[in-house]
């Protein structure tokens, strides 16, 4: 099953503030995604939890804010190792498909702990 949708990210003039918040004038101008289904446990459902990103760019860099909403006590984050896999862990993960061709693509991930990976799958 394959979702696909696309989002267009708004050009700022002002770089966000990189601190967790998604409260400055960048981030408020920022396009807002808050629509996803599940691709695990329940492929295709609706999320449990609500979630919204923030995309938006300047002339130099394409910036990704989220906030993510959930039960603290129910987060499932154990790593905290650089580019070590996170297949069990509450993470959010970005595929940036540059080629347009539903075949190469670069990886992002992070946990709430702070682990991170990333990849170019071809």
């Amino acid at each position: 099953m394959v979702y696909s949708s696309t989002i267009e990210a708004i050009k700022v003039q002002t770089p966000p503030k990189i601190d967790g918040k998604v409260d400055e004038a960048s981030w408020q101008k920022a396009a807002v995604v808050s629509e996803f289904i599940q691709r695990e446990p329940n492929t295709g459902a609706t999320v449990s939890e609500k979630t919204m990103v923030y995309i938006c760019y300047d002339k130099d860099y394409l910036y990704f804010g989220f906030v993510c909403h959930d039960h603290p006590e129910k987060i499932t984050a154990k790593k905290i190792a650089r580019d070590a896999p996170l297949p069990n862990e509450d993470k959010v993960v970005i595929i940036l498909d540059t080629f347009l061709d539903r075949r190469n693509a670069y990886w992002f991930e992070i946990n709430p702990r702070g682990a991170e990976g990333d990849a170019l799958f071809s």
